[in-house]
C-alpha cells in the first residue's frame, strides 16, 4: 500500500503475485471522526486448464467397443464441468451424450492445482463413420468454453470364420507334427538301460547232465543289444567270459 496516496483520498492495496492463498474477501474502513465507511471486496484466484483428448483419431471395428480419456490438467478452482459433444458428419450441431460417460474423482496436484479425467465409451455402428466426438469443459477461469475433438472412423467387421477355420488347421497339424516328433524321438532317440532279472534254475548242478539258467532282460532301448555270459570258478578269482551274443541271434563268440 502506498501511504503517500492516502492524504489524497486513494489507499490501494497492490498485490504483485496473486497465489492461491490471497484469496478471499478483502475490506477497507475509513473513519474520519464521528463518521466511518467501511467498502469490501471479493478476490478470486483462478488457473484455467489444459486438456487433450486420447486418442485424437479413433479407429473402431463396427459393433466393438472401445474407451477414449478427456484429460484436464491443472485448473483451479476444483469446480469444473466437463461434458461430451457429438458432431455427425456433415453437420455442425451438437448432441449432448449423457450415456456411456463416466468422470473420475478430482485429484489435487502438489502445487495445489487439480486434475480429473472423464471417460466416453463408444461403440458404433458403421453410420457413425466420420463422427466428430467433444470434450466440452466449463471453468470459472474460461470467458468462452474449452474444447478437444477427436474424429472416429468405423470399419466392416470382418468375417473370422476363415481364420477360425486356418487355425484349427493349424493346431491340428502342429499336434500331428509333434506326436511325429514324440514317437521318432521315442523310437529312435531316447535310449534307456536294461532291466536285468535274477537268475533262476537249478543251484545245484549234476556232472555230465544239461540245466538252464535264465535271466530276464526288460525294458530297453533301442534293440541293439549285446550279451555275455560270465563265469567264475570257485578256484578263480576273475570272470571268464564263455558266451556272447549280438542283436541278429548269431552267437560271436563260445568259450
Amino acid at each position: 500500500m502506498e501511504t503517500t496516496k492516502i492524504q489524497y483520498g486513494s489507499a490501494e492495496l497492490h498485490i504483485p503475485r496473486a497465489q492461491f492463498s490471497d484469496e478471499g474477501q478483502y475490506s477497507c474502513r475509513v473513519i474520519n471522526t464521528p463518521k466511518q465507511d467501511l467498502g469490501t471486496s471479493t478476490l478470486q484466484v483462478s488457473v484455467p486448464p489444459s486438456a487433450c483428448v486420447t486418442p485424437n483419431d479413433l479407429t473402431i471395428e463396427s459393433g466393438t467397443e472401445k474407451t477414449v480419456m478427456c484429460e484436464v490438467h491443472t485448473f483451479y478452482p476444483k469446480d469444473v464441468s466437463i461434458r461430451w459433444g457429438q458432431y455427425r458428419k456433415g453437420s455442425s450441431d451438437c448432441e449432448l451424450l449423457e450415456l456411456w460417460t463416466c468422470v473420475k474423482n478430482v485429484l489435487i496436484n502438489s502445487d495445489g492445482t487439480y486434475s480429473v479425467t472423464s471417460l466416453l465409451t463408444l461403440n458404433p455402428k458403421k453410420e457413425d463413420d466420420g463422427n466428430t466426438y467433444s470434450c466440452i469443459i466449463s471453468h470459472r477461469s474460461l470467458r468462452i468454453e474449452l474444447s478437444r475433438n477427436l474424429t472416429l472412423t468405423v470399419t466392416e467387421r470382418g468375417d473370422n470364420a476363415g481364420a477360425i477355420i486356418t487355425a484349427v488347421v493349424l493346431t491340428i497339424l502342429c499336434t500331428l507334427f509333434l506326436g511325429l516328433l514324440a514317437f521318432l524321438y521315442f523310437r529312435f532317440v531316447k535310449k534307456d538301460p536294461p532291466t536285468l532279472s535274477e537268475i533262476t534254475g537249478n543251484n545245484e548242478l549234476i556232472d555230465m547232465n544239461r540245466t538252464t539258467l535264465t535271466c530276464q532282460i526288460m525294458d530297453f532301448r533301442p534293440n541293439d543289444i549285446e550279451i555275455f555270459v560270465c563265469i567264475r570258478r570257485s578256484e578263480e578269482q576273475e570272470m571268464r567270459t564263455i558266451y556272447t551274443w549280438r542283436s541278429g541271434g548269431h552267437p560271436l563268440r563260445s568259450g
